[in-house]
């Protein structure tokens, strides 16, 4: 255990982030993870029936090759029905490898304290948390100040637009893991996450960044080669030396050939 210095009401969402310095950028190989499809104005679901010792978690699938991922930054979204709730100071932010039926534990940070009204950012980059694979990351808070029913008290959130089986497990007293879907909730739990990967996010050759290497990259490679200015603009989260292909330091006709090799799988 390490300690956390400070960084089912249905509501309308106006997203802020608390905790997040100005002018931070995502390094290249930062991958966020998201499962919640919560927008500004969108609604949200006030999930009311936690009580102490119980965890509200998020889990998250990723490439196995990225993995070990190291946590970075966590983020909950808390919220009241009213939004004037004091500042919760609740148990730990934890965080396991694998999901459900039995997520493993890895690690924990002491005494998060939660702004209601804000989607609150912790930043765990010198915690030095590491997961290692399979494929599975889970991310959950445990309460200490829970609603425990209570309607004005502030709890986490999930979306309104339909629950996806396995990715909110909660840890429910006395019946243990079990998956938020089950007790009908509308939605996903909004906890995302940043992870640093231990490898580049995209391989060589993925030009349009789907994790995959096929027939949709050919388009973008083309691209690349003729205008790589023009690729950069209308990929803007990819980079351009994916299509450097024989890795010779240059992007141009040389390429071609062993781009062809990765589609047919040579």
């Amino acid at each position: 255990m390490r300690t956390l210095l400070r960084s089912a009401a249905v509501v309308s969402v106006c997203l802020a982030l608390v905790g997040v310095p100005t002018g931070t950028a995502r390094a290249q190989d930062d991958l966020p993870l998201q499962n919640d499809g919560l927008v500004n104005n969108s609604q949200a679901a006030i999930q009311l029936g936690f009580v102490n010792g119980e965890i509200g978690a998020a889990t998250f699938t990723v490439q196995e090759r990225l993995f070990p991922l190291k946590v970075k930054k966590v983020q909950i979204l808390w919220l009241s029905r009213f939004g004037s709730a004091p500042d919760s100071l609740q148990h730990s932010i934890r965080i396991y490898s694998g999901g459900l039926p039995s997520p493993s534990f890895v690690d924990s940070v002491d005494g998060p304290i939660l702004i209601d009204g804000f989607l609150n950012e912790f930043d765990l980059a010198d915690y030095n948390i590491w997961v290692t694979p399979p494929d599975q990351l889970t991310v959950g808070m445990q309460f200490d100040d829970a609603p425990a029913g209570d309607p004005v008290k502030p709890s986490l959130v999930t979306d309104t637009d339909g629950c996806q089986p396995g990715k909110s497990p909660i840890y429910a007293i006395p019946l243990g893991w079990r998956d938020i879907c089950s007790f009908g909730a509308s939605g996903d739990l909004v906890i995302r996450a940043v992870v640093e990967t231990s490898a580049p996010l995209y391989e060589v050759g993925d030009l349009n960044c789907d994790g995959e290497i096929n027939g949709f990259d050919i388009d973008p490679f083309v691209l690349a080669i003729e205008n790589a200015a023009g690729y950069q603009q209308q990929y803007p989260d990819c980079d351009v030396w994916l299509a450097d292909i024989n890795g010779d330091g240059w992007i141009n006709g040389f390429d071609i050939d062993p781009f062809v090799d990765l589609l047919i799988g040579l």
